[in-house]
């Protein structure tokens, strides 16, 4: 029995990549329990897939038509954000005073109450 010159040629590739069929092999077993797990996911997934390609779709044009103003919008926001760096630090002082007042308002209003009671 002659082996064919293909066959000939093949037959030390085919020799490498045994021990890493051999390797493989425990791996692909291991995943196997995975894959049966997944599959009932995936077909539940499936109809919510279809569901939602009218809906992706739709929602290309609009995509599409809000690129040009996302694209003239960016150099504001670029040009804005030094402006909100600057803003911080006043905007945390902002929240201390706001924060040391609030228990002077609380007393204020507890005042308030009892000169209504009073009258």
């Amino acid at each position: 029995y002659m082996l064919h010159p293909v066959e000939t040629m093949l037959h030390p590739i085919k020799t490498m990549l045994h021990p890493i069929k051999t390797l493989l092999h425990p791996i692909k077993t291991m995943l196997h329990p995975i894959k049966t797990l997944l599959h009932p996911i995936k077909t539940l997934l499936h109809p919510i897939k279809t569901m939602l390609h009218p809906i992706k779709t739709m929602l290309h044009p609009i995509k599409t038509m809000l690129n040009p103003i996302k694209t003239l919008l960016h150099p504001i926001k670029t040009l804005l954000h030094p402006i909100k760096t600057m803003l911080h630090p006043i905007e945390t002082m902002l929240h201390a005073i706001k924060t040391m007042l609030h228990p002077i308002k609380t007393m204020l209003h507890s005042i308030k109450t009892y000169m209504a009671e009073i009258r």
